[in-house]
């Protein structure tokens, strides 16, 4: 850990931008190998001497852009979706041909984003969701009978990671029919069985 990240104050960027940048490195470098625990952020935040705050939000963001992924109750680990020819990153990379990084990040992107919307529309239309503009993942709001976090918990058994929303409400009862969804950083075609998954989940929890 000790060499994953180092920030400097003449750095133009600032310093969740450093960090950021030190971590995809070291994960497209393979210092930081598929599956391999990173640093949680009170530890790395003591390390390199800034708010924990500061590690939160920068790993926030590599979250929505796939780099990373929940285990539960296990901390943080690198996203295998990396190593995937399908993911973003990997498609972005070993096809320089087709163009600028940036416009052929957004049109994969893009095509990912399209995929998750369909799937949703045609596998769970009970839930609603916010259209997917920008970023990685997707807020989905599930009906009143649904418990994201027991969703959560039965998915993960399923190989399918969602996040819980209620931890993004201030209020003492935060609604628990709210999860967002990544879809970044695993193949295109995995998509849409993910989804069915989480539908068939979802209706046995609305049997119960």
């Amino acid at each position: 850990m000790a060499n994953l990240v180092e920030l400097r104050c003449d750095d133009a960027l600032g310093l969740q931008a450093q960090i950021r940048r030190a971590i995809v490195a070291a994960i497209r470098g393979g210092r930081l190998a598929a599956d391999s625990p990173v640093p949680s952020s009170r530890i790395l935040a003591e390390h390199l001497n800034v708010a924990r705050n500061t590690v939160t939000v920068t790993y926030r963001q590599l979250i929505d852009e796939g780099y990373r992924f929940a285990k539960q109750q296990s901390g943080y680990f690198v996203s295998a979706g990396l190593a995937n020819p399908d993911a973003i990153g990997a498609e972005t990379t070993s096809s320089p041909e087709r163009g600028h990084y940036n416009s052929l990040l957004r049109e994969i992107a893009g095509a990912h984003r399209s995929a998750l919307q369909d799937a949703l529309r045609k596998r769970i239309p009970a839930v609603d969701f916010v259209p997917v503009l920008g970023g990685a993942s997707c807020w989905v709001s599930g009906p009143p009978w649904l418990d994201a976090r027991a969703l959560a918990r039965e998915a993960f058994e399923k190989g399918v990671m969602i996040e819980p929303d209620d931890v993004h409400f201030v209020a003492d009862a935060a609604p628990m029919t709210h999860f967002r969804l990544g879809f970044s950083s695993i193949a295109r075609a995995r998509i849409e069985p993910g989804v069915q998954a989480l539908a068939s989940l979802a209706e046995a929890q609305r049997s119960r």
